[in-house]
């Protein structure tokens, strides 16, 4: 029986254009940190540094604190620093919405779940804080929803696609992972939840995940061959007939 619904974001809930997105990003993130050094340097730090948050192994470290024990000793900056990336994300952060819309369907199909009583995640990579995640959620028009949690690198210790994840947001929701529905739009990043028992379904086309050269050889590919559907409105209607949602 399903208690939870767990959704991805990018590519499911959010219609975005996530390499150009990820390349703007890179760029004004960057540029907050110009008095520091070239910004050659500070771009491939925070490329070796994104990477350490995502192999985060150190059992009590959030995903962020491991971005920041990495990031700024290596460019000869006290970790208080974290406060320019904070000011970042409330100030520039909101310009990259042009690379992102509405996705069809992503409000029907939340509705839905929270209609029937289940408890709803935002099971997104976690590579940013909360702030960001919320300001993402706020360019598709699905932020006035009353989530109970929402996925984020300052509240989780395990990086998406490891299976780890999903058990820890099984975990702080309270439910079991086999009482857990995660959808997605990766194979890649979302089929793992499928390696701890959730039940897992996608939709959209089948494209390679954005995010795999971030993980490459850091976890093996999903064993299960998960059911894929073209649009949110006709994965809701399967969810219907089956009287989930």
């Amino acid at each position: 029986m399903i208690e939870a619904v767990l959704f991805d974001m990018d590519g499911t809930l959010l219609d975005i254009d996530f390499g150009g997105f990820l390349d703007a990003y890179m760029k004004a993130a960057v540029a907050r940190f110009h008095d520091v050094g070239p910004a050659e340097e500070v771009a491939r730090q925070l490329v070796a540094s994104t990477v350490a948050m995502i192999q985060n192994k150190e059992p009590g470290r959030t995903i962020l604190d491991a971005f920041i024990d990495d990031f700024f000793p290596a460019l000869g900056l006290p970790k208080e620093e974290i406060q320019r990336f904070m000011a970042f994300y409330r100030e520039d952060y909101p310009a990259l919405h042009y690379w992102a819309r509405p996705m069809d369907g992503a409000r029907e199909i939340l509705q839905a779940a929270f209609d029937r009583g289940y408890k709803v995640a935002i099971a997104t990579a976690p590579l940013f804080p909360r702030e960001a995640i919320w300001e993402r959620l706020r360019w598709g028009k699905v932020d006035d929803f009353p989530y109970d949690f929402v996925a984020g690198a300052d509240v989780l210790h395990i990086a998406k696609p490891f299976p780890g994840y999903y058990l820890e947001i099984a975990e702080k929701l309270g439910v079991a992972p086999e009482a857990c529905l995660m959808i997605g739009d990766e194979r890649e990043m979302d089929g793992h939840a499928a390696r701890v028992g959730m039940r897992t379904l996608l939709v959209g086309p089948d494209r390679p995940s954005n995010m795999e050269l971030w993980f490459a050889g850091q976890v093996p590919a999903p064993e299960a061959q998960v059911p894929r559907y073209p649009d949110l409105h006709e994965l809701r209607r399967a969810l219907q007939e089956e009287g989930i949602l």
